[in-house]
């Protein structure tokens, strides 16, 4: 039979050139240069991009393109995010409103300006407003739209969050089965001292309090007009003078609290315990502040 030489190396040429192809498309991918297009999502979707938790962050949307899209914050209210939490699952929450990338910055910003009734099933479902999201002034990367969708909680718990610890943050109290923000404003050392009773503390401390830019819109904040009574009688902050405001605006700066409890022993020290005489029994010694073996 006869061989083929030029078919030979025709195909072999061919499939030379596919690997080259395929390695140096590797190569550029490998460094960025080069985005292989992939279905991303489903138009009309949306996501909480860069939260610490599942239930926060900045909101996304899925575009045309089935490429994730930022929403600015331009006209974002307490409405929007309800919608934005229901369209995630969260159908019984308090939706916290956060703005200026409160959670990070995100280059493609399309959506925004929304207008929810706080109704609507899907953010898609909202009108809005086209012009202020094609302007740069109004929609940027450092202008996006956050919000974090809380479970209702009961009447009377308070509890501090956004701290570096779970005896230290922001304090918050629950009325009308929603998480409200306590505004610093006629907060005393009486409150103080009651709010870290009831989370079962003994003494506390003044930590820095929210800027306006830190603290996240929702539809009621509490204060503190008259008060707690001086002698620290209440057990509850409940029990004390609370006024409520509705209304999804920025009302007041939220106190920060840090409570604790004073050590029971000198740091290093050491003791004898449970023996029989003084100079017997099992060793402890003090760490942070508590007696450990």
């Amino acid at each position: 039979f006869t061989i083929n030489t030029w078919y030979i190396y025709t195909t072999v040429y061919i499939m030379d050139s596919l690997v080259n192809a395929v390695l140096i498309a590797c190569f550029l991918v490998l460094h960025g240069t080069l985005s292989i297009a992939t279905v991303n999502c489903t138009n009309g979707d949306i996501r909480l991009y860069n939260g610490t938790t599942p239930n926060e962050g900045n909101v996304q949307i899925c575009n045309n393109d089935n490429e994730w899209s930022g929403v600015c914050d331009y006209s974002w209210d307490c409405d929007d995010a309800t919608v934005a939490c229901r369209q995630l699952g969260y159908n019984d929450t308090t939706a916290l409103v956060y703005t200026g990338s409160y959670f990070g910055e995100w280059s493609k910003v399309e959506f925004g300006a929304y207008s929810c009734s706080g109704t609507e099933t899907n953010l898609i479902d909202c009108s809005y407003n086209i012009y202020y999201v094609t302007h740069s002034y109004y929609c940027n990367s450092q202008k996006l739209a956050g919000v974090r969708c809380t479970k209702e909680c009961n009447n009377e718990e308070i509890r501090l969050v956004d701290g570096e610890s779970s005896d230290e943050g922001r304090l918050e109290t629950c009325y009308n089965d929603m998480w409200t923000p306590v505004c610093v404003t006629y907060f005393h050392d009486e409150e103080a001292s009651v709010a870290c009773k009831q989370l079962g503390y003994t003494q506390y401390s003044w930590g820095s309090i929210f800027t306006a830019g830190n603290t996240p819109l929702v539809k009621q904040y509490a204060t503190f007009n008259s008060g707690c009574s001086s002698d620290f009688s209440e057990s509850k902050l409940t029990e004390c003078d609370v006024n409520i405001a509705t209304g999804c605006t920025k009302y007041c700066d939220s106190v920060r609290l840090k409570c604790f409890n004073p050590p029971q022993c000198e740091e290093g020290s050491s003791r004898l315990v449970n023996g029989t005489i003084e100079q017997e029994g099992r060793l402890e010694v003090c760490v942070n502040g508590v007696w450990g073996t």
